[in-house]
């Protein structure tokens, strides 16, 4: 249901409020990472300093048991949020694409663009083609774990 009024669809209309209240009572039923990731992200569309602040919250909780979500959504906050932090942003960006998250490949060559550091991007760029498949071989489908589409 929570992912259903994060995003929309047939039956049901765009509720954030509604979605965070859904992983809210997902954390309680399956206590883990996860619900604290997805609130955490629903937060963030949500925006605003407060919501902000809640999501810097939920992610810290989902820190130990999920660090490359951890690592990748608190990027995500660096980028957009109201502490607007890009050089902290692009290191954590790289922990998480050396770790294999192919999300970390993209972040980082993304806010190295933004940052004017077009070189560092391409590096980036290149490293992510050349080792992709050896990634995809090693890790499988946790390579494609990403903070925005889980």
């Amino acid at each position: 249901m929570g992912y259903a009024h994060e995003n929309g669809g047939r039956t049901s209309a765009l509720d954030l409020d509604e979605a965070l209240n859904c992983f809210r009572k997902l954390s309680l039923l399956a206590p883990g990472p996860l619900p604290f990731v997805l609130m955490a992200r629903v937060c963030m569309k949500i925006g605003g300093p407060d919501k902000f602040r809640m999501a810097l919250k939920y992610l810290d909780e989902a820190r130990e048991k999920a660090a490359c979500l951890y690592l990748l959504g608190r990027a995500h906050y660096l980028r957009v949020g109201p502490e607007r932090d890009l050089v902290e942003a692009k290191k954590l960006y790289l922990r998480a694409a050396m770790a294999g998250r192919f999300s970390g490949f993209f972040g980082y060559s993304e806010v190295a663009r933004e940052l004017g550091q077009n070189g560092r991007a391409l590096a980036m760029d290149g490293l992510r083609l050349s080792t992709g498949w050896l990634i995809s071989l090693l890790i499988g489908v946790r390579a494609q774990e990403s903070f925005l589409s889980l």
